[in-house]
């Protein structure tokens, strides 16, 4: 498995508040990666140490299989592209100025490449505006244009959909995808708006006070976040018994309640299990999705 960005027992303290307490995370190559947590858990704190702006206080971190410590450090760092929480282009100036500005900070010999990143960002009839007059999902794809002058191989985008419109939400989900598979960037996109974020991730990471909970796939989560069929009854042994012998997927929960996996004729079920002496009381369909699988991971404490 190759990985672009991995973190080991990082730590983040500022006097006595840890921000960063024993991180470990993996970013696979490829990937699209949300880092999911409420505001505080110490998405941003990361961002920051990765890109750059901050130190750890302890552990390590590496990206593109360079150690922090190392001092080819610097060179793997101009391989990431980010925006750390607002947009900031200079608002008196055009979006072709800003990139030009951007070019000129890197000291890249020409201006060779504007035009095509306007156009990826789709803002190729917007070049000569004032980013003033720009709407905020414009200033947002203007600031991606610029993180990527550097034609990076990593993208990190710290709450990038905040304040967005629903038409700067969709734009910004297609950029973010097209960078990802035309251009084969590897994005973390950091967010607490979790049903944006599950039209984009291929992979999660859950963070809450500096911990990564859970690190889990798309497809992992789409099975464990699939449809299934909450059962409540007398006695969940009996239950039990009727769905081995009908070779049934299912998890108990308690003495009265079981969750059955897979397509059930309820009419049969409710009559085998009556054979049995095992009464019913409700038979309900659930279906998980990330928001709900976020809040259970934090023990039913919501956002």
């Amino acid at each position: 498995m190759e990985y672009v960005l991995t973190t080991k027992k990082l730590c983040k303290h500022y006097r006595k508040f840890q921000a960063l307490d024993n991180l470990d995370l993996h970013v696979e190559k490829g990937a699209i990666y949300g880092l999911v947590g409420k505001n505080g858990s110490g998405k941003t704190t990361l961002i920051r140490i990765i890109t750059g702006l901050q130190h750890p206080s302890s552990g390590e971190f590496t990206l593109f299989g360079v150690k922090n410590t190392d001092n080819a450090m610097v060179k793997a760092r101009r391989r990431t592209g980010a925006i750390v929480e607002s947009p900031s282009p200079y608002l008196e100036l055009s979006a072709q100025k800003n990139l030009e500005t951007e070019y000129d900070i890197l000291g890249l010999p020409s201006y060779d490449g504007i035009e095509e990143l306007l156009a990826i960002v789709g803002l190729e009839n917007a070049g000569n505006k004032k980013v003033k007059n720009f709407s905020l999902g414009m200033k947002q794809r203007l600031a991606i244009a610029m993180a990527l002058c550097s034609s990076p191989d990593f993208l990190v985008l710290d709450e990038p959909i905040n304040g967005l419109d629903p038409e700067g939400i969709v734009e910004l989900r297609e950029l973010i995808l097209k960078l990802n598979r035309e251009k084969d960037i590897t994005v973390l996109i950091s967010s607490h708006i979790l049903g944006e974020l599950s039209k984009l991730a291929t992979h999660y990471g859950f963070i809450n006070s500096g911990k990564v909970l859970c690190e889990i796939s798309a497809a992992e989560l789409e099975k464990a976040c699939g449809k299934r069929i909450r059962v409540e009854v007398g006695d969940t042994k009996a239950l039990a018994q009727v769905l081995d012998d009908m070779e049934m997927e299912y998890s108990v929960e308690s003495n009265t309640v079981a969750y059955v996996y897979g397509k059930l004729d309820v009419t049969d079920f409710v009559l085998t299990l009556n054979e049995r002496n095992c009464h019913v009381h409700s038979i309900s369909e659930h279906d998980e999705d990330l928001e709900s699988f976020y809040i259970n991971l934090m023990g039913g404490v919501s956002r």
